[in-house]
């Protein structure tokens, strides 16, 4: 399938971002050499024809809700660019819109791992490790509370100290040699919580 060619009309738009914008969708829809088309045009995305043909024909479509910060982003990942489908969104959104996002739901609110991180009030990346790393069940993850480093070394005694504050308790695990050990005794106290 070669580019559709486009009506020369002087709309004063060239150059700009959503002309830009405009121009990327029609590449990665039509042009076999971009290298986004295996994720577009081969698996069939196309643009509508008022949006194909012309720049105009987007415009007057999407120019409602248009800010500099926004990207374009389509509701439904397996449909086309077309008014009902495609929308003005933060980075942040679309980034969340991919179907390689995993949603967690809890408490009737539905986040992927960073956004409950943040909700939290977490370090980002907490939620992750406590699903991913230690094995915690999704309600676990998120109930929790923050938990302190968990280990220190005791120079006095030449030891690594393991000590958890979780949900503003104190619990002491043990002393060890290596920070191995340690790592490992604060890991199975951690998912034993």
């Amino acid at each position: 399938m070669s580019i559709p060619r486009v009506k020369m009309v002087r709309h004063g738009m060239s150059g700009t971002r959503p002309y830009s914008i405009w121009t990327g969708i029609k590449r990665r829809c039509y042009n076999k050499n971009d290298i986004s088309y295996k994720k577009y045009g081969e698996r069939g995305i196309v643009m509508c024809d008022k949006w194909r043909d012309s720049f105009m024909g987007f415009w007057e479509d999407m120019r409602k809700g248009y800010s500099y910060e926004f990207q374009i982003d389509r509701r439904k990942n397996n449909k086309g660019y077309y008014k009902e489908n495609c929308r003005w969104v933060t980075l942040k959104q679309q980034a969340n819109n991919k179907k390689s996002v995993k949603l967690y739901q809890h408490n009737g609110k539905k986040m992927n791992m960073s956004d409950w991180d943040e909700e939290l009030g977490l370090k980002i990346g907490t939620v992750r490790a406590r699903i991913k790393t230690y094995g915690w069940l999704i309600k676990k993850a998120l109930i929790t509370r923050k938990i302190e480093k968990g280990y220190s070394f005791d120079k006095s005694r030449n030891k690594y100290r393991v000590e958890i504050r979780y949900n503003k308790k104190r619990y002491f695990v043990g002393r060890f040699n290596t920070e191995k050990e340690a790592l490992k005794a604060r890991k199975n106290f951690l998912n034993n919580l």
